[in-house]
């Protein structure tokens, strides 16, 4: 619940206020970190890490970062496939409450516990859905939006592969638009879809 307690559904506006250019001309990221840390205990938010596992997307000129992945320069990456938005949806949407909760990294049993947690899943459930129904909304139906990123690294390649909240993220279409305008301004492959998820 950012802000004053409104819960998260009915500020969804303040993800959208500010979102990237298509071609991305200045730093821009979404974190879902930064909605859920008012909910933990204020020990549990000095805890490396343990937020950024809820999902974040962070896009630049020159790099491309998405979750707890090192930020990739586009000139290491090789290929953004996509998806229809609507697969996408499907396929989160799926087990919504079971992925979130396998998210939460909060340790211990007690009822304090047991209460950030459930306050943490019914934050981040009702963002995902928010976006989810926002890009079901604004795309065309079989609109392709990113999926996984192909990257060449120094020894191997590797693939960035969004988590729940990252998928969501990618699908908003501003988001979408915004991470395909800037591959192909980098002269890097869109890779459609071959079969269902």
């Amino acid at each position: 619940m950012p802000d004053g307690g409104e819960p998260v559904h009915e500020v969804l506006p303040w993800w959208q206020r500010r979102m990237p250019g298509a071609p991305v001309t200045e730093p821009w990221d979404f974190s879902a970190a930064a909605l859920v840390n008012p909910l933990l205990p204020a020990k549990l938010r000095r805890l490396p890490g343990l937020l950024d596992r809820f999902g974040a997307v962070r896009l630049a000129p020159s790099t491309i970062g998405i979750d707890n992945a090192r930020a990739v320069p586009w000139t290491q990456v090789t290929e953004v496939h996509t998806r229809p938005v609507g697969e996408i949806a499907a396929a989160l949407t799926e087990d919504l409450a079971g992925q979130i909760a396998r998210l939460v990294p909060i340790p211990g049993a007690g009822f304090a516990t047991r209460a950030v947690t459930s306050r943490i899943v019914d934050a981040v459930s009702d963002l995902v859905t928010g976006m989810l129904r926002t890009a079901l909304r604004e795309h065309r139906e079989h609109a392709q939006v990113p999926w996984r990123i192909g990257c060449r690294g120094r020894w191997k390649s590797t693939v960035l592969s969004p988590g729940l909240v990252s998928s969501a993220v990618l699908c908003l279409p501003p988001v979408a638009t915004s991470v395909i305008a800037t591959a192909s301004q980098h002269g890097i492959a869109i890779t459609a879809p071959q079969g269902r998820l």
